[in-house]
Formats: structure tokens, C-alpha cells, sequence
């Protein structure tokens, strides 16, 4: 009787065959915490993602007053990007497109048209980053709603 194997969904194969496949890429998919620095000012972190949306790899910027989104699609030893940086509450919207290379514990993007730079680091779950990101007081009525940017808060 013949032995079968299988290793995720990559590689398939019986027994004592001789089988020389490649090992899948590493996968990027997951949450991150984005920083931006913009002319030697860094940012905090704030909450961004890169997801699989529609055969493509998304990578969005979910928080702060400055975001980015678009495709990431592997190129040399790292990922081009295409995409758009904009204001959620101003007019700052312009293309933005670049790279992403891997960086210690993440990755760092720059741009042909912007100076910004872009670091990221993956978000480790427990503790206290279980709490923040995409938790209960992530995401709600008081982050973009009524209370931000003027409307409502006073100013």
C-alpha cells in the first residue's frame, strides 16, 4: 500500500516519490499598525490591513486623518503599489505609487509622488493590541462620526 502526503494546499504527493516543489510564498495578509512619516515628522501608528479583495491584495490605512489604499502586487524582492493617498474630512486626495520592501518586523514604503515614507510592523494579538485593534472602542461612533473634524465637537 502506497503512503500519500499532503502539505497545505502547495504540494500533493504518494510515498517514496521524489517530488522538488517550491516552497509557497510567505503571505503578507494580516493587521498591521502603519506609521507615516511626512518630512521628518512620524505619525503614530494607526490600524491599516492587507487584504485579498477580489483576486487582488489590498493594502488600506483604516485610521488618522491621512490614508492610503491600493493594490500591492509582488515586484523584485518586495510589492509595487498603486493606489491613492487622501484626507477622510479635507481635500488631500492624490495618486500615490511606490514600493513596499520588507524591513525589520514589517515593511517600508516610499513613493515616486509623495515623500512620504511608510512603516509598518504586524500587529501581535494579545494584550494590549487584542484591545485596540478592532476592538470595542475601535471603529465606533466617535471616529469619523458626528465628533470628528468640527461637526458637533466644538470646534
Amino acid at each position: 500500500m502506497r503512503a500519500w502526503w499532503c502539505i497545505a494546499i502547495a504540494s500533493c504527493g504518494g510515498g517514496n516519490a521524489a517530488i522538488d516543489h517550491p516552497a509557497p510564498p510567505a503571505t503578507i495578509d494580516g493587521a498591521y499598525w502603519c506609521s507615516i512619516n511626512d518630512d521628518g515628522v512620524t505619525y503614530p501608528p494607526q490600524a491599516c490591513t492587507i487584504q485579498h479583495v477580489d483576486h487582488r491584495l489590498v493594502l488600506a490605512k483604516l485610521a488618522g486623518s491621512q490614508r492610503f489604499e491600493g493594490e500591492l502586487a509582488p515586484a523584485g524582492g518586495g510589492f509595487s503599489f498603486e493606489g491613492s493617498y487622501f484626507c477622510p474630512w479635507g481635500e488631500c486626495t492624490q495618486p500615490l505609487h511606490g514600493t513596499f520592501s520588507s524591513s525589520e518586523g514589517g515593511l517600508v514604503g516610499t513613493f515616486r509622488d509623495s515623500t512620504i515614507i511608510v512603516r509598518m510592523t504586524a500587529v501581535q494579538l494579545g494584550g494590549h493590541d487584542r484591545m485596540l485593534y478592532g476592538g470595542a472602542s475601535y471603529g465606533g461612533a466617535s471616529y469619523g462620526g458626528a465628533s470628528y473634524g468640527g461637526a458637533g465637537s466644538g470646534q
